[in-house]
């Protein structure tokens, strides 16, 4: 124990903007992994910790406590601190709450959003009966976003969202679902946090530029279908700078 301590001990963060404390919690979860602890394993002590990571045991506590609230460890009376089986979904939720307070948030998740698409696009055309059942459901989607368009706003973000969701439903993953509901509640909210609007010219272009997509898509063209949604994506990024930063 004492050796990994101080092995792990050349490994800590260099003091950064960041709470020490913040610091300290990725330590202890790069400790868990390296000692490959398991689900109610105990934790060394505060005081063995704060002489393992070479800081004090306030900071070990606040560590600890953000660790405990994020499902990471469970805090025992007269136990001590055991590693807890952590629950995918509620990491997720707790991303997303996270990103409604940040002011890069929206952005942050529309890039994250672009590399798992890209992937999906990729996964989705390696499988020619999954292709045809993704691109039947695209198509649905598209009929249902032309006539969002002359209903709301809100009508056409919606079927926007349900657009890029079918891409995600064709993964068989309770996370992945999950993941996909994260996302939706948040763009379905962007308006309403962020200012973004959805002009009629803009659900025009974006209605035009989600049929590039399954047009290539259903054609087998995965290059051109890669092109699209970057396209598509980068220049939303455009409108999202414009609408949220006056830029």
């Amino acid at each position: 124990m004492k050796e990994a301590g101080l092995q792990l001990k050349s490994d800590i963060l260099a003091i950064e903007r960041r709470p020490l404390y913040e610091q300290v919690a990725e330590n202890l979860r790069k400790y868990i992994i390296q000692q490959n602890l398991q689900p109610g394993d105990k934790l060394p002590s505060e005081d063995e910790l704060a002489e393992m990571f070479g800081v004090g045991r306030s900071s070990v506590r606040e560590a600890v406590k953000s660790l405990s609230v994020l499902g990471v460890v469970e805090i025992r009376r007269r136990e001590g601190t055991v590693v807890k089986n952590v629950d995918p979904i509620q990491f997720i939720d707790n991303m997303a709450y996270g990103l409604y307070f940040s002011p890069d948030g929206l952005r942050e998740l529309h890039q994250l959003r672009l590399i798992l698409e890209l992937g999906l696009v990729q996964y989705i055309g390696g499988n020619e009966k999954l292709r045809a059942r993704t691109v039947a459901s695209l198509e649905k989607r598209l009929q249902e976003m032309e006539a969002a368009i002359s209903s709301t706003e809100q009508d056409f973000v919606a079927e926007d969202v349900r657009f890029h969701e079918t891409l995600f439903r064709c993964v068989d993953s309770e996370v992945t679902q999950r993941f996909v509901s994260v996302v939706g509640d948040f763009f379905v909210q962007s308006e309403r946090v962020y200012g973004l609007k959805y002009y009629a010219d803009k659900q025009r272009r974006i209605l035009d530029e989600h049929r590039e997509i399954t047009s290539a898509l259903a054609q087998g063209d995965l290059a051109g279908a890669t092109k699209a949604l970057t396209k598509h994506f980068a220049w939303f990024n455009e409108e999202l700078k414009e609408d949220t930063l006056g830029a």
